[in-house]
């Protein structure tokens, strides 16, 4: 398996992973703040995981080209210079300190217009890249069956979502 691939894949898994908890609530024990700074504190949260996913979402891309992998969808999106540009901008201003932090850098693709509509649409491509690409689900069911003939002979407990995760990974570059 080509270790390059599985390093972006990992790259794209540490972007999906922000993407999935991005409409997380924040824990609401702290019953000394009033319920309306907490949402807003909730909403800022929300906020904050939106733009590293989009900023993580930018190493994808970046090594998706570098790596000169093709596939239809992708670059039909990637091909859109002015999202392409802002977005790396965008991860600029995120990831490397700004004594301004909301210069145009970080403005311009957060303003340009559908550009949460191109940037789902991106997201979604590349994860159906690799799962076609990768023998993901092949793998994933793979380690189904050992972990259920585990438990049935070890009555070992739930493998953590890290372990399974690591297993298939690992799997896949085998």
């Amino acid at each position: 398996m080509n270790n390059d691939l599985l390093s972006l894949y990992t790259y794209w898994c540490r972007a999906d992973a922000v993407r999935v908890f991005i409409y997380s609530d924040l824990p609401t024990a702290r019953d000394e703040y009033p319920p309306w700074l907490l949402e807003m504190g909730n909403m800022d949260s929300k906020f904050q995981r939106i733009f590293v996913w989009y900023a993580m979402l930018y190493v994808v891309v970046e090594g998706f080209q570098e790596l000169r992998l093709q596939d239809a969808q992708v670059e039909e999106l990637i091909r859109r210079e002015d999202y392409i540009s802002q977005l790396r901008r965008f991860r600029n201003s995120i990831f490397h300190f700004q004594k301004d932090f909301e210069t145009e850098k970080y403005w311009d693709f957060l303003k340009a217009k559908e550009s949460e509509i191109w940037v789902r649409k991106l997201n979604s491509a590349l994860e159906g890249f690799f799962e076609r690409v990768l023998p993901i689900n092949q793998h994933l069911e793979i380690l189904k069956r050992r972990h259920l003939e585990g438990n049935r002979a070890n009555k070992s407990p739930e493998p953590t979502t890290t372990a399974v995760t690591t297993r298939a990974i690992e799997s896949i570059s085998e």
